[in-house]
């Protein structure tokens, strides 16, 4: 079974990882773990001019690398080699985007998504991408990992 894991380095994003190998752990097949960084570079495009678009997204993929430490140090204590995978863009129309190019079994996130006005207009990440996307997730509640 193929789990795609959208992280951002979170407490909460750790937490669903975690619930994801459990789950792993009583099925009878092995498992593949993606865990998915994704950085909305939006932001960041007129900075692209001054510094170049490899200083940026070099800049992205270290803060990716520090996010998911946590992630991985964990895995590496449970055996787990999980594949990490970096991407920039709208975040959820990239997690989405890597969906539909990967087509995992079940997508697992934390459901702890941006608080306040943000979240009543546009919606949280965890909203968008388990509204849109075409294979199933399951919404970690958020709390002590």
């Amino acid at each position: 079974m193929h789990f795609l894991l959208p992280s951002d380095g979170s407490d909460a994003a750790l937490k669903a990882f975690q619930h994801a190998v459990a789950l792993a752990g009583k099925l009878n097949e092995p498992s593949q773990f993606t865990l998915l960084v994704v950085h909305d570079d939006s932001g960041l495009r007129m900075v692209k001019g001054f510094v170049g678009k490899g200083e940026v997204n070099a800049y992205l993929k270290e803060m990716a690398d520090k996010e998911l430490a946590k992630s991985l140090k964990w895995a590496a204590k449970a055996g787990i080699t999980p594949k990490t995978l970096f991407k920039t863009g709208h975040v959820g129309e990239t997690i989405l985007a890597v969906i539909d190019k990967q087509k995992p079994d079940l997508v697992v996130m934390g459901n702890k998504g941006r608080s306040g006005l943000a979240d009543i207009l546009i919606g949280s990440v965890a909203q968008r991408v388990s509204s849109k996307s075409t294979v199933p997730v399951l919404l970690v509640p958020a709390g002590d990992a």
